[in-house]
């Protein structure tokens, strides 16, 4: 039988197909994220959490995007209580947590949280540059309205960046292992200028 390792592997070949935005590059960030901020709960708040399925929780939050966008999490659900490997893992009040984790896992969740797991998965998600958010959003952007030119590609870029990460935004942090990290991205985002600035740096653009 394969280790926990090699399913995570194969796992992450899945998003191969998806977006520029939810690529394995994404998956991968999401678990190392992950994976820091359960040590960090483990190791400064005693919290007791299972490493295994804090892997699998962050390998597999986004496989619903291989049905649609807008509801990707509960396909992501789905598709977790429907995976018969994770079986050899996992008995099914563990799998039953993995797809919770995963269905809570978007920044627009405004529910409480079944467990810690899904408390970690969505904070990891988010763990991210300011231009590695600038990237991730140009890059979808791109794809999903080819016809903007690079003025309008650049105010949907800002739009969705300072709706969602700006000072009434509506991603919010649960660890401040994550606010820690997120808060310089913060910085640059909130502020129109920093942000063009940054844009105009990795896309070579001289207009304001």
């Amino acid at each position: 039988m394969k280790t926990l390792d090699q399913y995570v592997k194969e796992i992450i070949e899945r998003y191969e197909s998806f977006d520029p935005a939810h690529n394995k590059s994404h998956a991968r960030s999401v678990i190392k994220n992950s994976e820091f901020i359960a040590e960090r709960l483990i190791k400064d708040e005693q919290k007791t959490i299972d490493k295994d399925i804090v892997k699998i929780v962050a390998a597999m939050h986004d496989l619903g995007l291989a049905y649609d966008r807008e509801t990707h999490h509960l396909k992501s659900g789905e598709i977790v209580r429907k995976e018969k490997e994770l079986r050899n893992f996992f008995n099914e009040y563990e799998i039953e947590l993995i797809a919770k984790a995963v269905e809570e896992h978007r920044a627009s969740y405004k529910g409480n949280y079944t467990s810690i797991y899904s408390m970690i998965v969505s904070d990891a998600d988010r763990m991210n540059t300011a231009e590695e958010y600038i990237q991730r959003t140009h890059d979808w952007s791109q794809v999903h309205y080819p016809e903007m030119n690079e003025r309008e590609l650049f105010e949907e870029v800002k739009s969705h960046l300072q709706h969602k990460y700006g000072k009434e935004g509506y991603a919010r942090f649960n660890t401040r292992y994550a606010e820690e990290v997120l808060l310089e991205m913060k910085k640059i985002i909130v502020d129109t200028e920093k942000l063009t600035n940054l844009y105009n740096e990795m896309y070579g653009t001289n207009w304001k």
